[in-house]
Parts: C-alpha cells; structure tokens; sequence
C-alpha cells in the first residue's frame, strides 16, 4: 500500500512538472512569435514610408497607404501618423522650392504666365529661406491664420456677390433674416483657431442648406453653376476653403474621425424638416422605387449592406442596420422632394467631394470595421488557447482520479 502511495506522489509531481515545462516552452515560443511580428511590422512601416515619401513626388492620394497602416497596427496610429505628418510636411516644402526654381526657369521662355502672383505667394510663405524643423509649427499656424483671414475676405466678397445676383433673381439666399440669424450665431470676433475649423464647416454646411431650400432654378443647374464657379475661381486663387478644410483634416487625424461623423449626422438631420406626405406613404412608394431601381443599379444600398455584413458580422451588422433605420427614418420624416431625388442629389455630392477629399466616411467606417475584426481575431485565439489549456488539465486529472479509484 505504502509502495503504491508513493509510486502515485511521484507521477502527480512528475506530471505537474511536465505540465510546468510545457507552460515554459509556449510562454518562450509566444514571444519569439511577438519578436517576429514586431520585426514584420517594422519593416512594413518602413516600406509604407517609403511608398509615402514616393507618392509625394507625383502628388497622389496617401489614403490607401493610411488604411493599411491602421490595418497593420491600429494602436500606434496616432504616432505614427504624426511623424508621416512631420516627413510630409518637409517633402511639400522641399517640392515648394523646387517648383519656384521651375517656374524661375520657365520665364525665360514665356511658357508659363502665372509666375509674378506665385512667386509672391511663395516669398511671403517661405521668406527666401529653408524652413526650420523647430519653426515648422510655427509657420504652419501662421498660414492657418493667413488663410482663415482671407477666407473671411472671401466670404464677405460672396456675400456683396449674392447681394448684387439678387437683382435678377438667380438665387435669393441672402435674405435679411438670414444674415442676422448667421451673426446671432457665428458672431463677430475675431477667428479662434482652435474653433475656426469647426465654424467654416458649420457655416458652409449651412450656406449648402439654405442654397437648397432658396433657390428658384432647380437644385441639380444651381449645384452646376457652382462646380463652374469653384472651377474658375480655382484658377486665379480666389477660393481656398476646400484645401483649408483638407489641411486641417490632415493637422487633426485623431479627432477627425469623430468630426466627420458628426458632421455626417448633423449634415443629414438639416437636410429638410417638413414631410408633405406621410411616412407610411412615403415608406411603401420608397419600397416601390427601390425594388424598380435594382434593375438598372441606381441604388446600392443592397450591396453596400451586405458586404459590411460580410466583413464582420458580430458588429458591423447591428451598426450598419441602426445608420440604415436613422437614414430612413430622418429621410421619411425631412425630405420635401422624393427620397430617391434626395438620394441621388446626396451620391453626385459624395462624387464630387471625394475629389478633394473632403469626405472620407466610408474609409473611416471601413478602417474601423477592419480593426474591430482585427481585436476579435485575437480575442477568439486567446480564448481559444486557453480553452485547449483547460482542457488538457482536465483530461489529466481525470486520468488521476481513474488511476486512484
């Protein structure tokens, strides 16, 4: 008896240090697992900033190279976006000296008649001299300012522009009620630049507004004339909102993400608030045109659904049905012309600000979507490794006590 007493102590303390040495050897087998990602990771963040520092040179869009960094480390990519920031900003202003040498250059042959107005711009930008990286800052703010006074100026040359149009009745935005309503709310200090960003969204966002809702011409010739405006005044330099408002996005990355859906919320509970029709007859005549629409794939709201729904199912689908039910519901309850218009009017404006990148919802939801998916990966190997560990446990102290009985 006392023979087989010990004979049964040795194999429980054999198997618990068996156990013990198992416990080691995938403690040291996970973190050459994280060494290895680590290295992995940094020599993709290397080659990233390199494509980044590549596409710089031909100015193409950086978004693709941004989302795969989020989609690699979703952790660091507050820090790592502000030292591309940092590398991006000395790119543009070494390309900014090597453009004025161009454009020194191309004088002498008469090929280009632009040069006096941006050599001036770039002498009261630049001073004549290589930027500083500690005065980098400083200069950039000091532009900011610049530019928010300007765009002051210009809004105030609109208005006396819409003021004169209202002789011949082309739009009738201006209205003085209007105007009070915009000083009672916007004010008249002097711009703040930590809220000036916030208050040339909230003003453009409600110059589009009232544009909609006052305009005698048809919204689709209003919208026309004014992507021809904006293209002419491109030219001369006269407008500079977009790449103001693009810029502070840049500046901003960590609180874009929230700014931008709130604007989208805000932008779509403005859009009309008075129903003509009922909502129960809007619904069933938007079901109609809906089911009419699949045949020529007007509408894709199908599509987009169901490939959300495809990229993570536990999450995306119950955030994705909630934006659907509040679109649909702030649609039904504010739209005075059909919905469909409306949806129509809303795909030709995200058409157009994606060329100057002024909305980036879809790449934020998506980026957000795949680093979700990306933690639950990870959540359900943990949880499964340790399920494995239980498991084995289990199986050997059930041996044990059948040993025992």
């Amino acid at each position: 008896m006392k023979t087989r007493i010990i004979v049964i102590v040795f194999m429980i303390v054999g198997i618990m240090t068996a156990l013990a040495q198992a416990d080691d050897k995938q403690r040291d087998r996970i973190r050459e697992q994280k060494k290895i990602y680590k290295q992995l990771r940094d020599q993709i963040r290397e080659q990233k900033r390199d494509q980044l520092r590549e596409q710089k040179r031909d100015g193409s869009c950086q978004e693709d190279v941004l989302k795969a960094n989020d989609d690699v480390d979703p952790d660091q990519n507050q820090i790592r976006t502000r030292e591309q920031k940092k590398i991006q900003d000395q790119l543009g202003d070494q390309l900014r000296l090597q453009k004025r040498d161009q454009l020194r250059e191309q004088k002498q042959d008469g090929s280009c008649q632009e040069e006096e107005e941006l050599l001036e711009w770039l002498k009261s930008i630049l001073d004549e001299e290589e930027p500083e990286p500690v005065q980098d800052r400083t200069r950039t703010r000091e532009q900011k300012k610049t530019q928010d006074q300007s765009g002051d100026q210009l809004r105030l040359q609109k208005r006396d522009q819409l003021r004169e149009q209202k002789q011949d009745g082309s739009c009738q935005e201006e209205d003085e009620e209007l105007l009070e309503w915009l000083k009672s709310i916007l004010g008249e200090e002097d711009p703040d630049p930590v809220k000036d960003q916030t208050r040339i969204r909230e003003r453009k966002k409600i110059r589009e507004h009232v544009c909609d809702q006052s305009c005698e011409q048809p919204c689709e010739q209003k919208r026309e004339q004014k992507r021809n405006q904006l293209r002419e005044k491109k030219q001369d330099g006269s407008c500079q909102e977009e790449g103001i408002l693009k810029a502070n996005d840049d500046a901003d990355p960590n609180k874009n993400q929230t700014r931008t859906r709130e604007r989208k919320k805000i932008r779509e509970h403005i859009c009309d608030q008075s129903c003509e029709q009922p909502c129960d007859q809007v619904r069933d005549q938007k079901r109609d045109q809906l089911r009419e629409k699949k045949q020529d794939g007007s509408c894709q709201d199908e599509g987009i659904l169901k490939a959300n729904d495809d990229g993570d199912p536990n999450k995306v689908q119950t955030r994705t049905r909630e934006r659907k039910k509040i679109r649909e519901h702030i649609c039904d309850q504010s739209c005075e012309q059909p919905c469909d218009q409306v949806r129509d009017q809303k795909r030709d404006q995200l058409r157009e600000q994606k060329q100057d990148g002024s909305c980036q919802d879809e790449d934020v939801l998506k980026a957000n979507d795949d680093a979700d998916s990306e933690q639950k990966q990870e959540r359900t190997r943990e949880q499964k490794k340790q399920q494995d560990k239980s498991r084995k446990r289990n199986q050997i102290w059930r041996r044990i006590k059948n040993y025992l009985l």
